[in-house]
């Protein structure tokens, strides 16, 4: 099949949507090798599509590229970013970019996107100008990774996410705006998104379960406000066209009910949901602190320092920069002799590491990062 689609594009017919169809080929089926054979040598004819007069041709083929991660389609899939005059299609030449070591672009991709932020926004660009500017801030995260959140008064305007049932998402909305009547807000799946001019407010809602504050330049995921973690979760095995059978733990009528929405008109994921759930992977993935695998290899500590429970509790700390998502394992399943701050620096268990980890270095982090809570 990816023989004779190649062989249309090749000859001029139906070429966006042949394109498109071989993307879905190479996805299902992981024959992206063999279409790569096929292409070897025959390059330009992609390249070329670049150029094309039919925008969803261009964005089909820099996907494509993407795709088959080959070096040498970076160089021009960067130029035809530049020079494409269809704000639409440009977000696609980035997340293409995305698949590349593109690490020599940095300084070109930090000027676009301060140009960017320059611009106007009107009602006709503002949907494809800040798809763009997502897109270029996530590049430059991936590399650079984020910048920490610096709490600087309660009179402040702030980015802010209200972690709430999503069955109260409405109840804490109508309270915000009661309380503070300049916000903007909107609603999503775990709870509320908002701009607000102030803190203040704070004591006056019960409904929420955290607030976190938004750091500029992260990308965000703007899923469907509608449907549960649970339901992407199972859309995305399902996604899989080697998976016979999906087996879901349910406690709740609840639960059960929306996995049969789920799966009555199931629908795989489409690519822009997926490359949202892969942002999100790679985002948390960034913020794990060190590799410990919890093999043991390092254990027993002669100091008695339970050392993968200390490195798990820490990374997922940072992981979720949230005390409260760690309280329990930090407070209570932790013994006290088992802590990071027992460690005598023998250095026993950096002779043993297969990781090869900075463990005495570590464990002072460890300690110093949960007693001073830099997450609340």
């Amino acid at each position: 099949m990816i023989q004779e689609l190649w062989e249309q594009i090749q000859n001029g017919q139906e070429v966006r949507q042949n394109l498109s169809k071989i993307r879905q080929v190479i996805k299902d089926n992981g024959e992206r090798r063999k279409l790569s054979a096929l292409l070897e040598g025959e390059e330009t004819v992609l390249i070329d599509l670049l150029r094309s007069e039919d925008a969803k041709t261009r964005k089909n083929a820099a996907l494509l590229m993407g795709d088959l991660r080959n070096p040498s389609f970076l160089a021009p899939i960067w130029k035809a970013y530049q020079e494409d005059g269809q704000r639409f299609v440009k977000s696609s030449y980035l997340s293409a970019i995305g698949n590349f070591d593109y690490r020599e672009y940095m300084d070109a991709i930090k000027e676009q996107l301060a140009a960017l932020e320059k611009e106007e926004v009107t009602e006709e660009n503002q949907k494809h100008l800040m798809e763009e500017m997502r897109k270029l801030s996530f590049l430059i995260v991936h590399i650079e990774g984020g910048s920490a959140h610096k709490f600087i008064g309660w009179d402040k305007a702030y980015d802010i996410f209200l972690i709430t049932n999503r069955n109260y998402r409405e109840l804490v909305g109508n309270e915000l705006m009661e309380l503070e009547p300049k916000a903007k807000i909107k609603l999503m799946g775990a709870g509320v998104m908002a701009r607000v001019t102030n803190l203040n407010w704070i004591k006056g809602i019960r409904t929420y379960q955290e607030l976190l504050f938004v750091v500029r330049g992260m990308e965000t995921s703007e899923m469907d406000p509608d449907k549960s973690i649970a339901s992407y979760a199972l859309r995305w095995v399902g996604s899989h066209s080697n998976v016979k059978v999906i087996l879901s733990g349910m406690s709740t009528m609840q639960q059960v009910e929306d996995n049969l929405k789920t799966f009555i008109d199931f629908s795989p994921l489409s690519d822009e949901e997926e490359n949202k759930i892969k942002a999100i992977v790679e985002e948390l993935r960034s913020r794990v602190q060190n590799g410990c695998t919890g093999c043991r290899y390092c254990m027993p500590c002669p100091a008695g320092v339970n050392i993968p429970g200390n490195f798990q509790v820490w990374n997922r700390y940072h992981m979720y920069r949230t005390y409260d998502h760690v309280k329990g394992a930090w407070e209570k399943e932790l013994k006290d002799e088992e802590k990071a701050k027992n460690c005598i620096k023998c250095g026993k268990c950096e002779a043993l590491c297969p990781q090869k980890l900075s463990i005495r270095d570590n464990l002072v982090q460890v300690q110093k990062d949960l007693d001073e809570r830099i997450f609340a």
